[in-house]
Parts: structure tokens; sequence; C-alpha cells
């Protein structure tokens, strides 16, 4: 049985103005335990909104999706988003926004202390625990978002471009951080970013969501070994693929990319 099944979803906004916005189209995907996935398409391809669904913040208008064979009815802490604004409290502590989940959950203050100890420590932050998120970093206050998710123990972690507003240097460390934490804590994740580059950096596998209403185009399988060079010569080229269909997504002519190979079980194997 797969791990997360996304299952013919669809989902239509209704405005304040009574009109009807689909924003996505029977899109349906298949992601295996502990399994990393990057999500690119142009803006207004139902990303976000996909990510929401498998949350349990959005409900489809239709189909469903499933997380090991359960139909997701709402949000649990199972499921935890990671958003790109760091969503911390300013008057907490680093341990203390941390903390703050499995406070929610009833946990022991021991257990709690114990946990956020553990994770700030698995993010490198142990100097800072006592310090408040205007004292740190952009990608220090994202180390904290991902340690206080990783806390409550999720399942799964959701991440809506968690690094799109650091500067490229701090963005490509915290690329390299997250995959040091993914290989370590070994979470299903499903990321979703408008950077192709990071995607084929991060991800066992690319989807492609296009159109408006937004579905699934294409799933590339990245079978490249980590950590992987940007410059080299098989990543140049996944690379260019994947952009070859997001400018045709962006273009909005969605003819041109059902006339591409098709894709939606392609391998892509590193060069031995």
């Amino acid at each position: 049985m797969s791990f997360v099944t996304i299952e013919n979803v669809s989902k239509t906004f209704l405005t304040k103005a009574k009109k009807r916005v689909p924003a996505i189209a029977s899109a349906s995907l298949v992601v295996e335990r502990n399994e990393f996935v990057c999500i690119v398409g142009p803006s207004g391809g139902g990303k976000s909104t996909l990510l929401n669904i498998v949350a349990g913040f959005e409900r489809p208008t239709r189909g469903r999706v499933l997380v090991h064979g359960e139909v997701v009815t709402g949000p649990s802490s199972r499921r935890i988003m990671v958003f790109q604004e760091f969503a911390l409290f300013p008057w907490l502590s680093v341990r203390e926004n941390v903390e703050f989940g499995l406070d929610m959950k009833s946990i022991g203050r021991a257990e709690r202390r114990e946990r956020a100890k553990h994770y700030i420590a698995l993010v490198g932050l142990e100097r800072f625990a006592d310090s408040f998120p205007s004292e740190l970093s952009g990608g220090m206050r994202q180390r904290v978002a991902i340690a206080r998710a990783l806390a409550v123990q999720p399942e799964i972690l959701l991440m809506d471009e968690p690094f799109g507003a650091l500067d490229a240097y701090t963005r490509d460390n915290m690329q390299q951080e997250l995959l040091r934490i993914w290989e370590a804590e070994r979470k299903t994740v499903l990321f979703v970013t408008h950077s192709v580059e990071e995607a084929v950096t991060l991800a066992d596998t690319v989807v492609v969501m296009a159109g408006r209403p937004g579905t699934v185009r294409n799933i590339v399988r990245i079978d490249l070994e980590r950590p992987r060079a940007n410059t080299e010569h098989r990543f140049v080229e996944i690379k260019a693929e994947i952009q070859e269909y997001v400018r045709i997504a962006s273009g909005g002519n969605l003819s041109e990319l059902e006339s591409l190979p098709d894709t939606s079980e392609s391998s892509v194997d590193s060069v031995t």
C-alpha cells in the first residue's frame, strides 16, 4: 500500500461575489513512505492548494487524499506544515517555540525539554536555545521552525516555499541542512518550490503541476546520488528537462506539453 495517495483531487473556491474559481482539477499522485517529493510549476498551478489539502487545512471539492489508507478529513499532528514565513512566537525563546506544539499535546515538562533539546541540537542551534527570534538570522529562524515541526514527530513534513525568503547563500546552506536532517529523521516530505534547481538538488521525485486549474502533468524520478553538484552534466540535463516542462506550462499551451514524451513513470538515472 502506498503511503500517501492523492486520488483525482479537484478544488474549487467560491469568492465573496459567489464566483466559482477552480484551483485544482483531477490531480493524482502517489508518494511512498520516507520519499522526498518536490512540487514545481508556474504560479497559480495549485501547488500550495494541494499541500493545504494534504495537510487537512482545505477539503477537496472532489476526490480524496489517503495517508496509509485513511482518508484525510482535517489537520493532524501526523502532518505538519512549515511555511515560508517563519511563524515563530516572538515572545518565546527558541526552546519555548520548539516546545510549544508538545505543550499543546499535553506532553509532560521533562519529555518536552528532552525532545526540544534533541531537535534544537539536530538543527545546530544548541548555543541559541535561550535566544529570541529577533536575535536570530532568517536561516536560523527557519531552523527553529523545522525543529518545532519535527519535535511533534510527524509522519509527513509539508514545506511551502520554506527557503523562499532567504538570500541565495543562506538558501543553499539550508538545502544541505534540510537533507542532513531528512537523512537523520527519514520523514516523508512534500516540498513546494518555484526553483527547479532546488527541486533537483533535494528530491527523489519532482512533480510538475500546470494549468489553471492545476493538475499533475509530469513526474520525474531523480536517481542521482546525494550530495548533488549543480554543475555535474546529468544534473544540468535533468534541470533543463524539468525547466522545459515548466516553461511550456507557464505559456499556457498545454497541448504542446502533452506532445512531449510521457514521463509520468520516467526514471532519470545517474551517470556511472
